[in-house]
């Protein structure tokens, strides 16, 4: 892991933020990667510039001057992102995105439109995951839930077979 699974916000020379965003997100590390996911999905719905800043920080990224922050320059951290949700069936339209995300005028609408467009792809597909995961919570949640009913209902059966065992003993006791 590179110096940052510790948590002091540097990413080691020759490291993109890209790079660093796959190494943590397969470390193992959730403290990490909650921390990450927080920072990325709080900066990809309020989109401001202190939600911005925490996250360039915790990459150890220098804080952008205020003209930097308004479509001057390319969202490497926002790339990174689109880039870590691209898959087979969306990569041609991703990378045309992006493309031309890189290649659009400093300050133009056309920047400023898909900029937007790849904010968005990333919260859906931040939003998809996420509720993938609440998913498979559920699942194993139902699957507990149907083995401890069933292990309660053996228990119950048990019980209730011990307890006329009991009672047969107390009549024949009684009868005799």
């Amino acid at each position: 892991m590179t110096e940052h699974s510790t948590g002091n916000g540097t990413l080691p020379a020759g490291s993109s933020v890209n790079e660093e965003i796959r190494e943590i997100f397969t470390s193992g590390n959730e403290f990490v990667v909650n921390e990450l996911s927080t920072l990325l999905i709080k900066t990809l719905r309020e989109g401001d510039d202190d939600s911005r800043s925490a996250l360039r920080q915790f990459f150890g990224l220098p804080a952008k001057s205020q003209t930097q922050s308004h479509g001057a320059e390319i969202d490497p951290v926002l790339i990174s992102s689109v880039r870590l949700f691209t898959n087979g069936t969306n990569a041609n339209c991703v990378e045309t995105w992006i493309a031309a995300y890189e290649t659009s005028p400093r300050y133009s609408q056309r920047r400023s439109i898909l900029e937007q467009i790849l904010h968005a792809f990333v919260e859906s597909r931040s939003e998809t995951e996420s509720m993938k995961s609440q998913l498979a919570d559920a699942r194993k949640l139902r699957a507990d839930i149907k083995s401890r009913l069933a292990e309660a209902s053996k228990l119950r059966a048990d019980s209730l077979a011990k307890s006329a065992t009991l009672i047969k003993l107390f009549n024949e006791y009684v009868q005799s």
